[in-house]
């Protein structure tokens, strides 16, 4: 087990599991040795061999099966951020079935925030659209998304269409096949957060669990607001890149 000076043993546990990963002695999908025997072989308690199976599974090294064990897991999904990629095409793309579940359908009142955002008056109806993005069955991505009345109803028809297909999609990927105009500009940002107790239940992560938050503003090509979507994405399953050129 590899030893740094000063490093809790749950630390080195969890570099070891890296090495053998990283080697390619253990493959994914593999099962790794069970907590007694890891106990046996490092000569650690099983407090700090769980501790380090837990901090594995933070990172997305290793996944626990309920009843079954603890299997190295897939790596984690590498997506650009310098263009848009559907979540259909990038599920595919790694490897997963990808299938998106309608969590809630809302109208309400826009307040002035939204109201400011959409280009809307304040008090005109809009609709919340949320969705979770499975990939083999995993959720891997939360969606909340605001649009005008008009817009929201037809995404939102388009949306449960397909989910009845048992497709995959996002808010992204409704626009033209509901008729509509597709977003020619986004505005994001990108934020570390942590899992509230009701996005942990939703993506099946502990809370306090972190995340990737990305808040979009998407518009038509000639800058109109057309949706305001918060999205968050399990930090165990994604990492984001981009490549510039200097």
């Amino acid at each position: 087990m590899p030893s740094v000076l000063g490093q809790p043993l749950y630390k080195q546990l969890v570099a070891y599991f890296k090495e053998k990963i990283e080697a390619g002695e253990w493959a994914v999908g593999e099962q790794i040795p069970s907590e007694r025997e890891l106990c046996k072989q490092f000569d650690v308690s099983r407090i700090t061999v769980r501790q380090a199976i837990a901090e594995a599974e933070k990172e997305g090294l290793l996944q626990a099966v309920q009843g079954k064990g603890t299997f190295v897991a897939k790596p984690k999904i590498r997506q650009e951020l310098q263009q848009i990629t559907s979540f259909k095409e990038t599920m595919t793309m790694w490897g997963m079935v990808p299938r998106t579940k309608v969590i809630r359908i809302d109208t309400e009142p826009a307040d002035l925030a939204i109201a400011s955002v959409l280009g809307i008056m304040e008090g005109e109806p809009v609709i919340h659209l949320e969705l979770a993005g499975y990939g083999d069955q995993l959720p891997m991505v939360y969606y909340h998304s605001t649009f005008s009345h008009r817009v929201g109803m037809l995404l939102a028809e388009e949306a449960k269409r397909l989910e009845a297909a048992e497709e995959g999609f996002s808010t992204f990927d409704l626009y033209e096949r509901a008729g509509l105009e597709k977003p020619g500009m986004v505005k994001q940002t990108y934020e570390v957060s942590v899992a509230s107790a009701e996005i942990g239940r939703l993506l099946e992560i502990p809370e306090g669990q972190p995340l990737f938050r990305v808040t979009s503003i998407f518009s038509s090509g000639t800058e109109q607001p057309l949706e305001f979507r918060t999205a968050y994405y399990r930090g165990d399953k994604y990492k984001f890149y981009i490549t510039r050129r200097l």
